[in-house]
């Protein structure tokens, strides 16, 4: 049954025509209520569009370096009943980790509480890698140049943002700029 829903700018102020710096999901993915889509940047700061439903994005509208106001329509998604959106949510990813994760012989005890882990809610299942990352500098965590969601998101993970290059916009921290730092820091730092 097709639940198919419009997501628009919420209420931003005086603000027309603001830029759209970050865009955190694409078409196809599944969203959860309040999760951030896209960082929005005014004269006076950063802000990020939240999910005002879970479903599964259909269409996206808009993409970095657009303008938009408020009610514009920025994608259109295939809302979830509630039972549906945390199915859609947690068992995807919970999958594809036991996927990866299946040797034939008996797990050691790090691997057992990854599993654990990939069983919680999206962000967390990557949380183990924080334990092989360098401890994060405040200064520089301070002075880098990252949305409030991508700050939340690299300090879930334990990532130093004064070490992660930004691809984004003026050269901006992205979600993708954090993950791609801790699979390189996971892949040079050898995992165990």
């Amino acid at each position: 049954m097709s639940n198919d829903r419009e997501v628009k700018i919420p209420d931003i102020g005086d603000f027309e025509n603001v830029d759209v710096i970050d865009v955190m999901v694409g078409e196809g993915d599944s969203i959860e209520k309040d999760a951030p889509l896209i960082t929005l940047e005014t004269e006076k700061a950063a802000l990020d569009v939240p999910a005002p439903f879970a479903g599964k994005i259909k269409t996206m509208k808009v993409k970095s370096g657009d303008k938009v106001s408020e009610g514009d329509v920025i994608m259109i998604v295939e809302a979830a009943t509630e039972a549906e959106g945390k199915q859609e949510e947690t068992q995807p990813e919970a999958d594809k980790e036991k996927e990866e994760k299946k040797p034939e012989a008996p797990k050691p005890p790090a691997e057992e509480k990854k599993e654990k882990k990939a069983e919680q809610p999206p962000e967390q299942p990557r949380q183990p890698a924080a334990r092989e990352l360098p401890p994060i500098d405040e200064k520089a965590f301070s002075q880098a140049h990252a949305s409030p969601s991508v700050r939340k998101f690299a300090r879930e993970l334990g990532v130093d943002l004064g070490r992660v290059s930004g691809s984004g916009r003026k050269n901006r921290i992205t979600h993708d700029d954090v993950k791609a730092f801790v699979k390189q820091a996971i892949a040079g730092g050898g995992a165990g």
